[in-house]
């Protein structure tokens, strides 16, 4: 009964316990909404003011942040931590990790972020390329590299992505599954959006 309750009130993807428990595994993004939501306007006022050097620098932070779900399970020698873990099953502490990176809404929370700056990022760069022309209509050459996301992203992005899996077998493999999961490929994706 207290399942139910937690999933009715959109608690379920907060207590790693309640999570693998619930009437249906998948609905735990659902409590990571409300508190995105939540946070949307709070975090708007902030991101209104960046200029476009804090915006980049904000969005690399926030690439680097998921690769700590590789370079923490490397200094173990356990690339493949989470995959000790069956669904359902929290007898471990290591299990409530697993269940922890794999639905809580603070593991997403950059994820969010990141969107919120890309949308940040392309307001600045639309303004900078009203302000490019020139009375002969020719962008200085010096801003060029500010326009390519919006020329080539999809192209570059979806590139990096058929390198990745196409070419590299790790990526595929079972170490790769809580790192892409976390946004390890967010870069590839954010320049695709």
């Amino acid at each position: 009964y207290y399942v139910l309750i937690a999933q009715s009130f959109l608690l379920q993807g907060w207590v790693s316990y309640l999570t693998e428990k619930s009437l249906q595994t998948h609905t735990w993004f659902l409590s990571a909404m409300v508190v995105y939501w939540l946070f949307f306007g709070p975090m708007y006022r902030l991101m209104r003011k960046l200029s476009l050097g804090k915006t980049l620098a904000f969005l690399l932070g926030l690439t680097l942040l998921p690769w700590l779900a590789v370079i923490i399970p490397a200094s173990m020698n356990d690339l493949a931590f989470y995959s000790h873990h069956r669904t359902g099953s929290l007898t471990t502490p290591l299990d409530h990790v697993v269940v922890t990176l794999k639905f809580n809404p603070l593991c997403y929370l950059h994820v969010f972020t990141f969107g919120m700056l890309l949308a940040r990022f392309r307001r600045h760069v639309t303004r900078r390329e009203d302000s490019f022309e020139t009375k002969r209509g020719r962008r200085p050459i010096s801003q060029f590299w500010l326009l390519v996301p919006f020329r080539a992203g999809a192209c570059l992005g979806y590139l990096g992505l058929i390198v990745i899996f196409m070419f590299l077998k790790e990526a595929g493999a079972a170490k790769a599954k809580i790192s892409a999961r976390l946004g390890i490929l967010m870069p590839l994706q954010g320049i695709i959006l």
